[in-house]
């Protein structure tokens, strides 16, 4: 499917060699420990307007949080400014499209042609190569316009700092306008825009949801950040430091609600639905850490769209969070 698809012009999909060197340098240069930090106010920008938006409509926190996602995705990798009026909504209909077709081909064992891959050589008409082919399209169609936006703007003397101007401004560079280049910049700014707003909507959701479980957990987050910060003003990102729990919050719990629709239920001693009724009226007793010594049972495999997203639906977050 990957050769179908012509995904192997992204990093992820990469035979180990030379190209997989070049790409690796070039995506260390950008978001390495040090360059990362001269991203933080483009951060601080949507952390900022996120609570905005919470306070005025807090039922739909979902869609507040793929917002704050896709609006610090496309600012770093593609220097587009989020203005929160109707144009907003192509940016957001390109990343669901990119995720909504790519997902199903990708899912592992979703077509026989993976288990016998001379099934490739079918003729065109055929509905899974006639699938594959709409959905290279629509790739192509997708990152080609979002690289447009960005290298239109640099042309016309708008300059707007992102993983595309610096790219193509880095001095290793010689001809920036040469097609292998070009392809660089831009398969590889389009692997990190959709693996960053994915993992980002993904770690927020889960967080969402571990704090609504977890009342109390909450509760003492709330009071770290009263000790440390106070009531005048909101976190910055050199407050990191002083915040242990709150920074742990994120990196030790959200994987096991963002990756599974199942946890280990202690009392029961084996794996059950966190929609269970049960789960709802006890799901205080059920541990949401992700995979542990504890889990005699493998998790289960749920369909979804999206393989790295959020299992849960909107109605069971706000059924969950009632």
């Amino acid at each position: 499917m990957v050769k179908l698809l012509v995904l192997d012009q992204f990093i992820p999909f990469f035979v180990y060699g030379r190209k997989w060197r070049e790409h690796r340098r070039v995506f260390h240069r950008m978001f390495n420990a040090d360059a990362i930090a001269q991203w933080h106010p483009v951060q601080l920008k949507s952390d900022r307007n996120l609570p905005c938006r919470l306070s005025e409509s807090p039922k739909e926190f979902l869609a507040h949080v793929h917002y704050a996602g896709t609006e610090t995705g496309l600012r770093v990798a593609y220097g587009v400014e989020l203005t929160g009026e109707e144009d907003d909504r192509q940016y957001f209909e390109m990343v669901q499209t990119m995720q909504d077709i790519s997902g199903p081909l990708l899912l592992p064992g979703a077509h026989v042609m993976e288990a016998f891959p001379f099934l490739r050589y079918l003729p065109s008409w055929s509905g899974i190569k006639r699938l594959a082919e709409d959905t290279k399209d629509e790739i192509a169609k997708t990152t080609n316009k979002l690289f447009a936006i960005a290298t239109t703007d640099t042309e016309t003397g708008v300059i707007r700092e992102s993983m595309v101007t610096r790219i193509l401004a880095d001095s290793n560079i010689e001809d920036v306008h040469t097609s292998e280049v070009r392809d660089m910049c831009l398969y590889l700014t389009a692997t990190s825009f959709i693996a960053g707003v994915d993992t980002t909507n993904a770690i927020m959701e889960a967080y969402f949801l571990t704090m609504a479980m977890h009342p109390d957990i909450q509760t003492s987050a709330q009071a770290e950040l009263d000790a440390v910060i106070g009531p005048d003003r909101l976190p910055e990102f050199s407050d990191l430091a002083s915040l242990p729990s709150l920074k742990e919050l994120s990196r030790r719990h959200c994987d096991g609600i963002s990756s599974h629709r199942s946890a280990y239920h202690p009392s029961r001693k084996r794996m059950t639905s966190i929609m269970d009724i049960t789960f709802l009226q006890e799901h205080w007793s059920i541990r949401t850490c992700g995979p542990c010594q504890e889990m005699q049972t493998s998790i289960p495999t749920q369909k979804h769209s999206t393989p790295n997203a959020i299992c849960l639906r909107k109605a069971d977050v706000q059924r969950l969070t009632q």
